[in-house]
């Protein structure tokens, strides 16, 4: 009798045990597969970010550019400073917070982040040496996006409010010559 008493004793025992043990796997298994999701959906943020930035740089070389990085098209403020690719080779940047980035915004935005603004674009123009027939030269158009945050959403759910500034992602294309500028006319180097 004192036997059987022993052993419900120990059995009881081992029942709390086990609680604590499924206690602690199940904190450890919940924070790896809230962590896995956390990870994800901060990886799909950033590829949004990279397509946006492909989107930019698509619009950005068959349109009109933001400033004029050669001093060719008419109606459209020149950068500064603007291409000189026959005896210096330059780089002009144009922050969409400082020119008018209204048109390009809207692929970029579309491309899957609403929340990217002018202040979070660059466009940069640089020689590729690569001419026209006439000697014109076609630039390189590059398109950075930086600066763009991410809201961590488990330790939001914890009270917290932790952002994570997704890296700077910059696509480069060449530039295409569509002679679209011109509020007065076709461009003359067409």
């Amino acid at each position: 009798m004192l036997n059987r008493q022993l052993r419900l004793g120990n059995h009881n025992h081992q029942r709390g045990a086990v609680m604590v043990e499924f206690a602690l796997v199940a904190i450890l298994y919940l924070t790896l597969i809230f962590g896995i999701i956390e990870f994800v959906v901060a990886v799909y943020h950033w590829s949004q970010v990279v397509k946006s930035a492909r989107e930019g740089v698509r619009h950005a070389i068959v349109h009109d550019p933001i400033c004029d990085p050669l001093g060719l098209y008419a109606g459209i403020a020149d950068c500064s400073p603007v291409l000189n690719c026959a005896s210096a080779p330059t780089v002009t940047t144009a922050a969409c917070g400082s020119v008018d980035c209204s048109n390009l915004l809207v692929p970029i935005q579309a491309g899957g982040r609403q929340d990217i603004a002018g202040a979070n674009v660059v466009v940069t123009y640089a020689c590729s040496g690569l001419d026209l027939p006439n000697g014109t030269p076609i630039p390189l158009v590059t398109v950075t996006i930086q600066n763009v945050t991410h809201n961590l959403i488990v330790p939001n759910f914890l009270g917290f409010n932790p952002t994570w500034t997704i890296p700077s992602v910059s696509v480069t294309k060449t530039a295409e010559d569509l002679c679209t500028a011109a509020a007065s006319g076709p461009n003359p180097n067409c």
